[in-house]
């Protein structure tokens, strides 16, 4: 693909960059100048105009568009490319739009010439709403950059979806430490919060269920809303260590904990954890007063969210690592042996796989030798 100011009198063929308008008519990008366009933009004392010849493999922008909106779009979504030139993204469902952003914003480091704008995250949509606008800034792209960016989205799960919203029974436990009336006033001030966050999103509350600070009454108060698809855990006190009562409740009860820490909700009181198809959340102390913001939409993903799995941040130094390269923009190579020890690489699961991928701009796998410790006796 090739882009130049092109005289008008050989211009005929080439394919408009950017949208000119003449006696009030738009001629849009990707427009192939035939030969009456030369002779209106003659007479308009246009003698050039910047624009691009395909070359081969060349892919126009409309048929590019709709190749990327195919693999970003996912459950609830549609897409259509309109006459102008742009992609919309639009919900095929009332619901709550669901996004990673972080693999958003991933994405539109992909391309300098693709961009995706979306709405507000996590918030409820009907349907014909646009989501989403997908740009391809220029007329052509490249067959092999538009594969790219589709092997780069070959994850398991796509990059936005809308999530259909039905009712679920939400339960509050309250684990009293002390019993006065400052504790119960933190916790009504917590739930009056809670409900209005997610007032929006099928949340049926309304059940309560009261506990001792203790490890068996939690974990015991639990099974008793093990019918709930939402649980709320609010703590009288912030703790930070995995020794404490609440996390070894919820160690106790659950199936698995999600989460550690995120890197995003640096809270080391914010524990998710699931138990068949029921969530269970332990809200941050002084969730009250605090801005929580990335905290609700974290609680919305793995609410609606069909992929729910452990990060490789949740290894502290890969969170480290996460962290440096969120503020700094450092990258890191991580070298790896074939072998150590009774382990061997290929009993690493692939399950991180797509995750690692994704993040190959903050670390990058390299190879450093067959074994950690080579026997040296044996070397010839």
């Amino acid at each position: 693909m090739q882009f130049k100011d092109f005289p008008i009198n050989q211009a005929i063929g080439v394919v408009l960059v950017n949208d000119i308008v003449i006696n009030g008519k738009v001629y849009r990008k990707g427009h192939i100048i035939d030969h009456e366009d030369k002779l209106l933009f003659k007479s308009q004392g246009i003698l050039s105009v910047y624009g691009a010849v395909a070359e081969k493999d060349d892919i126009d922008f409309k048929t590019a568009q709709n190749q990327i909106a195919a693999q970003i779009s996912g459950k609830g979504l549609g897409f259509v490319t309109q006459e102008d030139g742009v992609c919309k993204i639009v919900a095929t469902v009332d619901g709550i739009f669901i996004v990673d952003e972080q693999r958003t914003n991933k994405f539109n480091r992909f391309n300098e010439n693709v961009v995706l704008n979306i709405i507000e995250p996590y918030t409820t949509v009907q349907k014909d709403d646009v989501v989403a606008i997908l740009d391809v800034a220029t007329p052509f792209m490249k067959e092999e950059e538009i594969d790219d960016i589709i092997f780069r989205l070959s994850g398991n799960f796509t990059l936005l979806s809308v999530a259909e919203i039905s009712s679920k029974k939400a339960t509050f436990i309250y684990p009293h430490l002390l019993n006065d009336d400052n504790e119960n006033m933190y916790f009504t001030s917590v739930v009056m919060k809670a409900i209005t966050d997610f007032d929006d999103i099928g949340l049926n509350f309304g059940h309560e269920i009261h506990s001792k600070y203790d490890i068996d009454s939690i974990s015991d108060s639990l099974y008793d809303c093990k019918n709930s698809d939402v649980v709320f855990v609010l703590s009288p006190l912030k703790s930070s260590s995995r020794n404490d009562v609440i996390y070894k409740a919820i160690e106790k009860y659950a199936d698995r904990i999600i989460n550690y820490k995120y890197p995003d909700v640096a809270l080391s009181d914010f524990v998710i954890a699931e138990k068949g198809n029921s969530k269970v959340f332990v809200i941050p102390h002084s969730y009250d007063v605090a801005e929580t913001k990335e905290i609700d939409k974290l609680i919305k993903y793995i609410m609606f969210s069909e992929y729910v799995d452990e990060s490789i941040f949740q290894n502290k130094m890969l969170f480290l690592l996460k962290i440096l390269h969120d503020t700094t923009g450092a990258s890191f190579t991580l070298y790896v042996y074939e072998y150590a020890g009774k382990y061997s690489i290929t009993d690493v699961p692939d399950k991180w796989k797509s995750e690692f991928e994704e993040n190959s701009e903050c670390t990058s796998i390299g190879n450093n030798a067959f074994f950690s410790c080579p026997n040296l006796e044996n070397v010839v």
